[in-house]
């Protein structure tokens, strides 16, 4: 991922690597979603959701503690849960604090 992943910061020549994990239970989704960087900076938060049919709606805080807390949204349309699959994944977040609104999408890859 390429961008700001720490508000201030614009990301450019550095590597983030965000992973999930997540355990379901009947359609609640829970786990951890958590990032590093090439910055050598890390850190975690907790991950909730839902997974109905084959759509995962999950959210989480930004990793940024300037944000005030908000939270990202996150949908998904889970087309194959083999080893190596691949999963787009739009997400969305307000502005909140000294941050501004962001959007896009991310691909995650079953491991």
């Amino acid at each position: 991922m390429d961008g700001t992943v720490i508000n201030g910061e614009d990301g450019t020549g550095q590597t983030t690597v965000i992973t999930l994990t997540l355990a379901q239970s009947g359609t609640e989704v829970t786990g951890t979603g958590a990032f590093t960087d090439t910055l050598d900076r890390s850190g975690s938060n907790a991950v909730s959701g839902t997974l109905v049919g084959n759509i995962l709606s999950i959210t989480f805080a930004d990793f940024d503690q300037q944000c005030g807390g908000r939270m990202f949204t996150n949908t998904a349309t889970v087309t194959s849960t083999t080893s190596g699959s691949t999963m787009s994944i739009s997400f969305s977040a307000s502005a909140m604090s000294v941050c501004p609104a962001i959007s896009g999408t991310l691909t995650y890859t079953k491991q």
